[in-house]
């Protein structure tokens, strides 16, 4: 089954769930749109799947990691890139395959990245309950935006001490489609309805690598979610 971004297969006792990214035209070579150096690219596109898998509350477990260029120096920076948010995730840095391309020679950056957690069979989403606030933690900011972040942006550290908060129920990574749609499809998800409180235009800016988390806790939980030093607004009451 597919959840949002996640699909979901049961395998006996055990179930599968696999979070994928793509990035195309950003990193150092000659016809990138964007410039970044390939150990960032690859922690940014790292981050979104991981975010996605670790916001269930599930652990990674393995990393597929195909990149179209070669292997010295593009692949070779985005693995090691890759390879930090392993750590950070606490996996097992040998956990990981892919393949380069060799043959021909390439112009533009292009890589992709799928993460697998295994979890029982019985393990349960989290959901959010009605009555409670959809919140946004982080900025959205996309392309070279979050090249010149200061601190406004989520990371997999955030994400991580967002799922340690007891009140916190359901979470969702925000990327390209913006805030908006992501807490409409927070409501769906868990057969809700939104009732939008947050109406400025930064609601309907894309998120790019996934800049910004949204979840659902308590209205009377602002302050406490204001601990994770990241800039934090009330966007909607789950009804």
């Amino acid at each position: 089954m597919n959840y949002r971004d996640l699909s979901l297969i049961d395998i006996g006792d055990k179930k599968l769930i696999f979070a994928t990214d793509s990035s195309g035209a950003i990193g150092m070579k000659e016809n990138d749109q964007v410039r970044i150096d390939n150990y960032r690219l690859g922690r940014f596109l790292a981050q979104v799947p991981f975010m996605e898998i670790m916001a269930t509350g599930a652990e990674p477990f393995y990393v597929f990691l195909p990149i179209a260029n070669e292997m010295e120096p593009t692949a070779a920076g985005i693995i090691e890139g890759v390879k930090s948010i392993m750590k950070e995730a606490g996996m097992d840095l040998g956990s990981i395959n892919g393949s380069t391309e060799e043959n021909m020679a390439t112009s533009q950056t292009g890589a992709a990245i799928t993460i697998m957690a295994v979890v029982d069979g019985n393990f349960k989403l989290p959901k959010a309950k009605r009555g409670q606030g959809v919140f946004s933690i982080g900025l959205p900011k996309v392309g070279q935006e979050v090249l010149n972040d200061r601190g406004e942006i989520m990371t997999l550290y955030h994400l991580k001490e967002l799922r340690k908060m007891d009140f916190v129920g359901d979470i969702l990574p925000v990327g390209s489609k913006g805030i908006y749609y992501e807490a409409g499809e927070m409501a769906r998800s868990n057969s809700l309805e939104l009732e939008l409180i947050f109406k400025e235009d930064l609601i309907y800016k894309s998120a790019g690598p996934a800049t910004v988390a949204l979840c659902s806790a308590p209205e009377d939980k602002f302050e406490e979610l204001k601990k994770l030093a990241l800039p934090v607004n009330l966007i909607a009451r789950l009804v």
